[in-house]
């Protein structure tokens, strides 16, 4: 079963910025800087940043070293978010110290095997279907929203899509398929429409995943939340209190 988040409230999908680190010289040094003074500052410094992580690569599957050292990312709440972030004078400061780091300028124990920025933002999913019309329609009617061949995506004339802000769900037909598990989170406002949408469709909700709990809401990190299946199985979750906010 595959778990896939698509975040409503922010008003877009949230972007990330991956910075891959490679084996630094001086391990030592490298956690002194980069740990704890350069990811903290520019976190603190760059406008609007809804979160910042820094990862340790310990291996690999096949038991190689691994490429990477450390993983570093930072979240902001969409695209034109990030973008603006990065062309302010705080952004340019920040990415000004990561090159005069990467390229030994500031000390050289602070070099690292190399180092990559990447943006990354969820375009599209594709969501297997018996009948791609009808899930399209179910989930579109619970949302509110239309179906239409506007895919993020190639091929669009092939799926029947959802547009959900700035992604789209793409429903494809597909005779064999485990059911996903898609989770929305949602204003009270937009929790208490859909709720009404089930109840007038006669749909039976339950306040947990597995549906032990039919007929009830959840109250999970102080908000509200409910799972109701589509026509495929597929295991729709509305909340409106994330773990993220």
């Amino acid at each position: 079963m595959s778990h896939t988040t698509a975040n409503m409230k922010r008003g877009g999908i949230m972007a990330t910025l991956t910075i891959l680190y490679g084996q630094p010289e001086d391990p030592a040094a490298f956690e002194d800087y980069y740990a704890n003074r350069h990811l903290p500052w520019a976190s603190e410094t760059m406008p609007d940043v809804q979160g910042a992580q820094l990862l340790r690569v310990l291996g690999t599957a096949g038991g190689e070293p691994p490429l990477y050292y450390r993983i570093a990312e930072m979240t902001w709440a969409d695209q034109d978010a990030l973008q603006a972030a990065l062309a302010s004078e705080e952004g340019k400061a920040v990415l000004a110290d990561h090159e005069q780091l990467r390229h030994r300028r500031r000390c050289p124990a602070h070099r690292t095997g190399g180092s990559a920025l990447m943006t990354l933002r969820l375009e599209h999913l594709l969501i297997p279907a018996r009948d791609q019309e009808r899930s399209a329609h179910f989930l579109a009617d619970l949302l509110g929203l239309q179906v239409t061949r506007d895919s993020s995506g190639s091929s669009a004339a092939h799926f029947a899509v959802v547009r959900v802000e700035d992604i789209t769900i793409d429903f494809a037909t597909i005779e064999q398929f485990d059911p996903h598990h898609l989770a929305f989170a949602v204003d009270d406002e937009t929790f208490d429409t859909i709720l009404d949408r089930i109840s007038a469709a006669d749909l039976q909700y339950s306040a947990d995943p597995t549906h032990q709990r039919p007929g009830e809401l959840n109250d999970n990190n102080s908000g509200r939340g409910l799972y109701v299946h589509d026509p495929d199985g597929h295991n729709l979750e509305f909340l409106t209190r994330p773990i993220t906010a």
